[in-house]
């Protein structure tokens, strides 16, 4: 008897999905609110130790958002250098 051949079937073509780099929005939304949750930690227990003086406390939160504006800086100064690479 003859054997029926087999149909091959054609092997599909895989669609290569490039890593899709998340939005600007996205990302500031991500570290803008990284940021806001450790910072207001940082307040609060701040205002905790220093509910006595007022002067102290505000020399705190002064220095809490010197040092929040600098890693929000430092984030998006990597985000444009990871923007600019091919990863």
């Amino acid at each position: 008897m003859k054997e029926k051949k087999r149909k091959r079937k054609k092997p599909r073509k895989r669609e290569d999905k490039k890593l899709q780099k998340p939005t600007f929005s996205e990302f500031a939304r991500s570290e803008l609110d990284e940021v806001k949750i450790v910072g207001g930690f940082f307040i609060v227990l701040s205002f905790i130790f220093n509910y006595d003086t007022l002067g102290w406390f505000f020399v705190t939160v002064i220095i809490v958002i010197v040092i929040s504006f600098f890693i929000l800086y430092a984030a998006f100064k990597d985000w444009i250098r990871f923007l600019r690479s091919d990863y």
